[in-house]
């Protein structure tokens, strides 16, 4: 699950543990459009909380397009300046 997301990287939430420096293929869609990129898994960490693991993703490898797509639509949802 998608719990947070930038020009820059992502936050996911998922049941499993995935080590910092893992390498990522993610898919998805934004505002219709599909989304696929390459990530590094930044920092990992768990909610015992909740039984979940949280993982920042930075984006390593992403379509300019792409990218503008995510960054039109966190704006647009108030999301501020991104970069």
């Amino acid at each position: 699950m998608i719990e947070d997301l930038g020009g820059g990287g992502v936050r996911i939430e998922t049941h499993a543990d995935i080590a910092a420096g893992t390498t990522l293929a993610l898919r998805f869609i934004v505002d219709g459009t599909p989304v696929t990129l390459t990530g590094r898994v930044a920092m990992s960490l768990h909610d015992r909380s909740r039984d979940r693991f949280i993982h920042g993703v930075a984006f390593t490898i992403i379509d300019p397009h792409d990218r503008q797509t995510i960054v039109d639509r966190v704006l647009a949802l108030g999301g501020g300046e991104l970069g």
